[in-house]
């Protein structure tokens, strides 16, 4: 098993706008694992999730809004975004935000999932 560090260490498979970083940590057939480093103002979906997803945050402080339920978070916050719903993290601080995206089968394929803004 990879930890963290080892994981940000490599070169990202994916960089959006912001700059938000991707790396893919797992792409199976029942769970897709991505960890995100984002120094974007904000950072989310463009769409409505087509399955559930898990969002965990590793490092910073955001405030996380998941449809229309919008709470502050900081390191170890764990959210659960329904299918259906939009979701965002709103970066707090100078800290970049680092979390962890577990999607369910059919959620949208690993560069969909996210959207940046400087």
């Amino acid at each position: 098993m990879l930890s963290l560090e080892d994981v940000l260490a490599r070169p990202p498979a994916r960089e959006l706008p912001g700059p938000v970083q991707v790396w893919a940590a797992e792409d199976a057939p029942d769970l897709s694992v991505y960890y995100v480093r984002s120094a974007a103002r904000q950072v989310g979906a463009s769409q409505p999730a087509a399955a559930a997803m898990r969002i965990v945050l590793l490092r910073g402080n955001a405030e996380v809004r998941v449809g229309s339920v919008v709470k502050k978070a900081a390191a170890g916050t764990y959210a659960v975004v329904p299918a259906g719903e939009i979701w965002s993290l709103r970066r707090f601080g100078g800290e970049p935000l680092v979390f962890s995206l577990l999607a369910s089968p059919g959620a949208a394929p690993g560069p969909d999932l996210l959207v940046g803004a400087p």
